[in-house]
């Protein structure tokens, strides 16, 4: 859940009669005015060609804040974008999502009993892009100190995709050092494409091509090379 495992895994399950209702469903007329607070559909942005391409996802580049792509150990697939500044982090991945519905009631329920199973905390709060929900889990420091791993989990229904983002560092309780983490997030275009695809299955990523040719940059930079993807929580 907090970002350890790089096993891709579906965010829910339906069952093969509700996938097939809803990929058969007719697609409703999209609002005149778009979202204006982000982040963004595709369709809704004029201007791309100052983003990061990662594929389902276009990144903008912030000054401070590091993009580190999350690979799948067993395929070198990317499996999560993360954006990290020197503070805070954030893991984000889009998935398909039906057309007539959202996904962050049930997923965000989900999360909520995982999290309480575990013993840990699980506290309803209402943030920048609407209900979120802060998470507590008891752990282990390396040292051996007693505390909790803190997480912001926050999800974004979007027309046929959904976002979802894991915040951790200072930002998952301070919400002034939160700003910049949540004005990436903010600025963040989704590509869900044509395809037809079940709900909940994650949407392709990909490594920039011309990151993909570097061979070995002699120092990081904002929008740098791909390492092993940022933690996502704290131990407080």
């Amino acid at each position: 859940m907090f970002g350890r495992k790089k096993k891709e895994a579906a965010v829910t399950e339906l069952s093969a009669q509700e996938t097939a209702e809803a990929e058969t469903q007719e697609e409703p007329a999209r609002k005149v005015a778009g979202p204006t607070t982000g982040p963004y559909d595709v369709a809704d942005r004029q201007r791309t060609d100052d983003y990061v391409d990662l594929g389902s996802l276009l990144v903008k580049p912030f000054e401070g804040v590091n993009l580190r792509l999350e690979l799948e150990e067993s395929s070198n697939r990317v499996i999560a974008v993360g954006l990290q500044d020197e503070q805070s982090s954030v893991q984000l991945q889009a998935f398909s999502a039906p057309k007539s519905e959202g996904l962050w009631e049930g997923i965000s329920a989900q999360i909520e009993e995982s999290v309480t199973t575990q013993g840990g905390i699980v506290d309803r709060v209402e943030g920048r892009f609407g209900e979120e929900v802060l998470a507590r889990v008891p752990a282990t420091g390396a040292d051996g100190s007693k505390g909790h791993m803190v997480a912001r989990f926050i999800g974004i229904d979007g027309p046929r995709w959904f976002l979802r983002g894991v915040i951790g560092g200072e930002a998952a309780l301070n919400k002034q050092l939160a700003k910049k983490i949540e004005d990436c997030i903010a600025e963040i275009i989704v590509v869900r494409g044509d395809n037809p695809m079940p709900p909940t299955e994650l949407l392709p990523l990909r490594m920039p091509e011309e990151v993909a040719q570097q061979q070995a940059p002699s120092s990081p930079s904002p929008m740098g090379a791909p390492e092993r993807g940022p933690e996502i929580t704290e131990i407080r």
